[in-house]
């Protein structure tokens, strides 16, 4: 019935403290699974500041570490490609407005690497980028990833893409013809 409330769910019932920021992003796969991106309100500089939470289908949650405190990740987003098996945290560091950066880990084996990640929104123009937005769909090889922020400062929009389709094959030259002319031939 759409009128009766569901029971509350905890993400992590062990957790302690500010555990929660009001800065998260929700997306489904096709198995029925919910995967987010949480910031928390913790401050220790070793302790979690975002986390990649998931709900399987069941209605267990696991969840893992994508970012500590000393990091100073913010306004994350989190994306699918469910065709390649991979999670992608985009994420803005520092916190104030700088750069953007992302994450990836295997869908079926959350992990992400320590630290800042890969730069994806980076230059010596713009020092305050911020607020990166995306599609609300999942990824492909079709899709790629395209990632759209503004600089607070400067007032510009900067973008990046990532190709996520297959290396194709290189041609085989078998022959020239003209065997020369000039340029543009």
């Amino acid at each position: 019935a759409t009128d009766l409330w569901q029971p509350t769910e905890l993400v992590d019932p062990t957790c302690s403290g500010a555990c929660a920021d009001d800065h998260l992003s929700l997306k489904a796969d096709s198995a029925g699974r919910v995967f987010s991106v949480i910031k928390t309100g913790l401050t220790g500089a070793n302790e979690a500041l975002n986390v990649v939470a998931v709900r399987s289908a069941a209605g267990s949650w696991s969840r893992t570490v994508c970012g500590v405190v000393s990091e100073h990740h913010t306004r994350a987003i989190l994306l699918l490609d469910e065709q390649n098996g991979t999670v992608y945290v985009l994420a803005t560091a520092p916190e104030a407005g700088g750069a953007i950066y992302y994450k990836s880990s295997p869908i079926d084996n959350l992990f992400f690497e320590p630290g800042l990640g890969t730069p994806f929104l980076l230059n010596t123009t713009d020092l305050t980028i911020n607020n990166i937005t995306s599609t609300k769909q999942n990824l492909n090889d079709a899709t790629g990833l395209l990632g759209l922020a503004s600089d607070q400062n400067t007032r510009f929009y900067l973008h990046n893409f990532l190709d996520f389709s297959p290396p194709g094959n290189p041609p085989t030259i078998t022959s020239l013809a003209p065997a020369s002319g000039p340029a543009g031939t």
